[in-house]
């Protein structure tokens, strides 16, 4: 280097930024149960983008969500449980008390009591605070939302995503399953249409000898794409027991959702795939179907020969 030339700062690290199979989309909502999941009264831990969450209801039938580590000496509020407030008859005031210590948080995270300390003893408990996650419970879903940084202060600016066809009360078909995957390696499935007419093939659905040549059409919809309704492929044997003409509109909506909506007259079917980030090697699916149609009854032999270990039909 010679005189009056400006040096050159080497970095000290071969860290790359995030990429494909790397990180997550924060500010954002996730799915996180269904409301059906959770009862009122009980603690359940989850793990969501790799930090651990509980999620719970009240008595008076309200969800909340707080990160699931006592800031005293890290045990999982979890394991702990929900209390009232005082002695009065009034549900909404609970809290959740930590099986360690009795540090005792409101619903929206802050500590409202310390039992070891003394009389007199000046300490503002209400100070101490636990991250607490906006959630969102509708159509059944109960969604998360994930800030960036220590989400302290954060607010979700857009709603939690709706979805048209939730039909016919309960969902009549929920399976789940983990992926051993990042995100972004189980989601190449939802928006890849063109894997299906080779990995989807069943006695029951669609055959390699009635593949077809298709032209579909695509429409952008907010963080996501939609394949335009359409009707569906004359070679999908399932389709045909829907019976009258039916037709098939496909979305897709980041992080991890997608949903097809087939409308058969005033019937309906709404099958939506929810990816939810466990962490950056497990992502867990969850498929729920809602339908008003009669067919839905004659499905039910279909349960066995699919996948026992993990469907479950509900009349």
């Amino acid at each position: 280097m010679t005189s009056g030339e400006t040096p050159t700062v080497k970095p000290t690290t071969t860290e790359k930024p995030p990429g494909f199979g790397q990180g997550f989309l924060y500010d954002i909502w996730y799915f996180a149960a269904l409301s059906s999941d959770l009862k009122p009264g009980r603690l359940q831990r989850y793990e969501i983008l790799g930090q651990p969450v509980l999620l719970g209801r009240d008595r008076a039938g309200a969800v909340y969500a707080l990160r699931d580590i006592c800031p005293h000496r890290a045990a999982p509020l979890s394991a702990g449980r929900l209390i009232p407030l005082d002695s009065g008859d009034d549900l909404s005031r609970e809290a959740v008390e930590c099986p360690y210590h009795g540090w005792t948080f409101r619903t929206d995270g802050v500590c409202v009591r310390i039992p070891s300390l003394v009389e007199g003893q000046a300490m503002a408990v209400e100070r101490i605070r636990v991250r607490r996650y906006p959630v969102a419970e509708t159509q059944g879903l109960v969604f998360v939302w994930m800030a960036s940084g220590d989400g302290r202060d954060a607010e979700p600016d857009i709603p939690p995503p709706a979805f048209e066809g939730v039909v016919g009360g309960a969902p009549k078909l929920v399976d789940r399953m983990d992926f051993d995957a990042h995100i972004d390696h189980a989601v190449v499935g939802l928006m890849d249409p063109a894997h299906g007419p080779y990995v989807h093939q069943q006695w029951w659905w669609r055959s390699k000898a009635g593949q077809l040549e298709k032209e579909k059409a695509f429409e952008p919809r907010e963080a996501g794409f939609a394949m335009a309704r359409h009707s569906p492929s004359k070679n999908s044997r399932a389709y045909r027991l829907l019976g009258g003409k039916p037709e098939t509109e496909i979305t897709f909506r980041l992080p991890g959702l997608r949903w097809e909506h087939v409308k058969v007259g005033s019937r309906q079917v709404l099958s939506l795939t929810c990816l939810t980030p466990v962490s950056e090697t497990k992502t867990r699916i969850t498929q729920v179907i809602w339908s008003d149609h009669p067919v839905r009854k004659a499905g039910r032999p279909f349960e066995n020969p699919v996948k026992p270990e993990i469907l479950r039909w509900k009349s």
